[in-house]
């Protein structure tokens, strides 16, 4: 009896469930079919995404293969020339979106921190300004930046800039709408807030490019969760001090479950539910669809999409780490020993879960953001400390070097009992699973809200 090979073949939408004796090359198999490969334009793939060549016999495979065809015409090849101009123009633009974002900052921290100097027409002529220019530029930015029209990755890596821009000065606008009668470093910057979220929804609607489009969402997203922990803070009376150490603490928790949430794609694409699930969750549960054919073309689209959503949500929560970091940690609340220690293991979690979290990415610009926002809470702490009079200066001091200590010699016994680099890996994720889990806990503590229980309670 002649030995038989079934395989299955890809091709687009068309699946073909072929049985061929184990002597016949693939390439005959492919032409019964009605395949025929262009060298160069189209190969054979397995499952692992390895080549498969045409010319072997079929016993080379195991039986029941899957086989796919990929079409690699599909994947636009831009000259040398054309790829280093776009380059160099997106790296211009880039910077100056920066630019404009610290433009942004710099006036969001005037107009919190020197409200009484500003006469009413001056910031009401300056908020109204702001916002026109962060609409203007937004949706300008928004409605010319096209996909496929640059390079992919610089694209990709100039996002995060231009999405921040328009918000910063968004933010600044709403900020600078609050008379000074009715002033709260809570309500400025909930309203700013609220103006950075609506500019941001707008900017993913009227967008041509979706990469801009997922970007925007998610800066829409975290500004409107942010804005709820500032508006529960402004309605139970916590001070800016307050609202910033819960903001610190929740920082953390959000980069670490942020890849997890990142991926859309149907449910039908991991699971047949239509052959596997037998019991439904309720009466009128609809079953998903079963996912359509992989292609590069949605492959990519759909990587592009989780890639611009990933770097701008990052780059925000590590930016407001590190504004929130100054304002929760300065000054030490020495008078209330809860606060006091809950602000210290505050800077000790955040900022050990921001430097530890960014080994993960390996994207420059996703490392070096999260490390410089732990660099911001350390030299917060640092400043808080100097700035404490006396014993409590002493204490955080004789703290932080009691650390260091222990810290120092765990690290002499482990290299002297000849730790390997795995072993290393493994105890930052673990110091880093931690410091996670308690970094939100610790930024409650540190905003008073066991006192606030306290009363409620009371």
């Amino acid at each position: 009896m002649t030995e038989r090979r079934r395989l299955a073949i890809v091709d687009g939408a068309r699946v073909h469930e072929i049985v061929v004796p184990a002597g016949t090359l693939l390439e005959t198999a492919l032409d019964g079919i009605g395949l025929r490969l262009q060298a160069g334009q189209q190969v054979l793939v397995e499952r692992t995404g390895r080549e498969v060549a045409i010319d072997q016999p079929a016993w080379r495979l195991d039986d029941g293969a899957l086989l796919s065809v990929v079409d690699l015409r599909d994947r636009p090849q831009p000259s040398k020339r054309n790829a280093t101009a776009s380059g160099a123009a997106l790296t211009t633009e880039t910077v100056a979106w920066w630019i404009l974002g610290a433009v942004g900052v710099l006036i969001s921290a005037l107009v919190l921190g020197g409200t009484d100097a500003l006469p009413a027409d001056l910031r009401i002529g300056g908020a109204l300004g702001l916002g026109l220019a962060a609409l203007i530029v937004g949706i300008t930015w928004s409605v010319r930046t096209r996909d496929g029209a640059a390079d992919p990755a610089a694209t990709a890596a100039s996002t995060p800039a231009a999405a921040l821009g328009p918000l910063a000065l968004a933010f600044a606008a709403g900020a600078a709408a609050i008379p000074s009668s009715a002033h709260s470093v809570p309500l400025v910057v909930l309203t700013g807030l609220a103006a950075a979220a609506v500019l941001a929804a707008v900017i993913a609607l009227v967008a041509s490019s979706e990469q801009v489009r997922d970007s925007a969402g998610a800066a829409a997203v975290v500004l409107l969760i942010l804005g709820a922990i500032w508006a529960l803070a402004l309605l139970l009376g916590m001070p800016a001090q307050g609202a910033a150490a819960i903001t610190l603490g929740a920082a953390p928790v959000a980069l670490r479950a942020l890849p997890t949430m990142l991926l859309d794609v149907p449910p039908g694409m991991f699971i047949d539910y239509q052959r596997y699930q037998s019991t439904r969750w309720a009466v009128r549960e609809r079953v998903p669809e079963p996912g359509e054919p992989v292609t590069l073309t949605g492959a990519r689209r759909i990587a592009g999409q989780s890639t611009a959503r990933l770097r701008t949500a990052t780059v925000m929560l590590a930016g407001i780490a590190a504004i929130s970091a100054p304002l929760a940690l300065v000054p030490l609340q020495s008078a209330d020993p809860l606060r006091f220690w809950g602000q210290l293991v505050l800077a000790a979690t955040a900022s050990l879960a921001l430097l530890l979290g960014a080994r993960r990415s390996s994207v420059r610009l996703l490392r070096w953001v999260p490390r410089a926002a732990a660099i911001v809470v350390v030299l917060s702490v640092v400043v808080a400390a100097i700035l404490a009079s006396g014993a409590l200066g002493l204490s955080v001091a004789a703290a932080g070097l009691l650390v260091i200590g222990i810290a120092t010699s765990a690290v002499l016994v482990a290299v002297g009992r000849g730790a390997s680099s795995l072993f290393w890996s493994r105890l930052a994720d673990r110091v880093e699973a931690l410091c996670v889990v308690f970094a939100l806990p610790a930024g409650l503590v540190a905003a008073g809200v066991i006192d606030l229980m306290r009363g409620v309670m009371a």
